[in-house]
């Protein structure tokens, strides 16, 4: 069984089947192999959710529901008890990250409160803004996400879309095997720096 964050028929419901489409469903067939995809939930999901996970990473308290696209929350509010430096946060996510995150530093000096919607998130920054949130974290920028951060007065780090969306599948994983300790679990990681 392979369980994915983001399934195999790309960003269309109604997706038309490619070679590359051919290709990966034959290698399911072939293999007798069952696959789930979960990607709404491993976003959201309060406790084995990308976000809930990178918050409590990150050592914060989970807050309440955010990232409403869509008619949905994709994401949650986080805090620290007490604020915290903005270069000691910058150095958490760049350990839980890597190097790739880019920082868009435009905020205060010290962090009580950020955002975060892990995958495609630029369009909900604007809620980031209205909520007067220290820090909105997300997978992707987009052209115009900057020069609002700078204007707003708020920090923005894009984290990478697979780099964000890959805790949840990894606590799942967690979960699955604690409920069945015969079961071998494998998280493969296939990075992709965007």
């Amino acid at each position: 069984m392979i369980i994915l964050h983001h399934g195999i028929l790309g960003p269309k419901v109604n997706m038309p089947i490619t070679k590359v489409l051919k290709q990966r469903l034959k290698v399911l067939f072939d293999y007798d192999m069952t696959l789930l995809t979960y990607h709404l939930f491993l976003d959201k999901h309060e406790v084995l959710g990308n976000n809930a996970q990178i918050i409590k990473l990150l050592g914060a308290e989970k807050g309440e529901k955010f990232g409403y696209l869509n008619k949905l929350y994709w994401g949650w509010e986080a805090e620290y008890k007490k604020p915290i430096k903005i270069d000691d946060f910058l150095a958490k996510v760049k350990k839980l990250f890597g190097s790739e995150v880019k920082i868009f530093k435009y905020g205060s000096a010290k962090i009580k409160k950020f955002g975060i919607v892990s995958g495609g998130g630029p369009y909900v920054f604007p809620e980031a803004i209205d909520k007067n949130i220290d820090v909105y974290m997300t997978g992707e920028t987009a052209e115009w996400t900057e020069s609002w951060a700078k204007e707003a007065g708020i920090h923005y780090i894009r984290l990478g879309h697979y780099n964000s969306e890959k805790f949840g599948v990894q606590a799942l994983g967690a979960f699955i095997k604690k409920k069945f300790p015969k079961f071998e679990i494998k998280f493969i990681d296939i990075p992709n720096s965007l």
